[in-house]
């Protein structure tokens, strides 16, 4: 990005003081002034080399799960070590806010920017790396349930019935 600054009628501003404040738009990468809000200080998830999922709530971690005008973003970070699907949901919303994920790069991979109170969900096959997730709010305070899981690409889905194999296959 690059930014110019001229006096009013084009002139140029030589050995004068001045104070620029830049504000990201909403389609940029976590910012706020809150402690999980930047790249740099997002709450680390762990790191993820088999089948996992986690929840982060209100009720299990008051005061994390929400977002809105005095916390406009939540960002968080996990690593993965080998390729896998990684999915990664936004519920339980009173208000609007957006889902994001970034690479290690804070290059966008993802988003899910749905209106209102609707839940955000994004999956997709994630080489091993690091990643970003941003939740942003959008207007009013709002609690959320962050849900994450993955998958490592070596390991087919979960199966919870035991039904998903030959072996094991219900006889109709």
């Amino acid at each position: 990005y690059q930014l110019r600054i001229t006096a009013t009628g084009g002139t140029r501003i030589k050995n004068k003081a001045y104070t620029l404040d830049v504000t990201l738009g909403s389609g940029q990468g976590p910012v706020d002034p809150d402690s999980n809000g930047t790249f740099a200080t997002a709450t680390n998830l762990g790191t993820f080399s088999t089948a996992q999922s986690l929840s982060i709530n209100p009720t299990s971690n008051p005061g994390v799960a929400s977002v809105g005008t005095s916390d406009p973003v939540d960002g968080f970070q996990f690593t993965t070590t080998v390729a896998g699907t990684g999915t990664v949901s936004l519920s339980g919303l009173t208000a609007n806010a957006d889902l994001r994920v970034f690479d290690a790069n804070q290059n966008l991979v993802a988003s899910s920017l749905n209106g209102g109170t609707a839940s955000e969900t994004l999956s997709d096959l994630l080489p091993a790396g690091r990643y970003f997730v941003a939740i942003r709010g959008v207007g009013a305070d709002t609690n959320y349930t962050l849900n994450l899981s993955f998958v490592p690409a070596n390991q087919g889905p979960v199966d919870p019935d035991s039904n998903g194999t030959f072996a094991t296959a219900t006889n109709l």
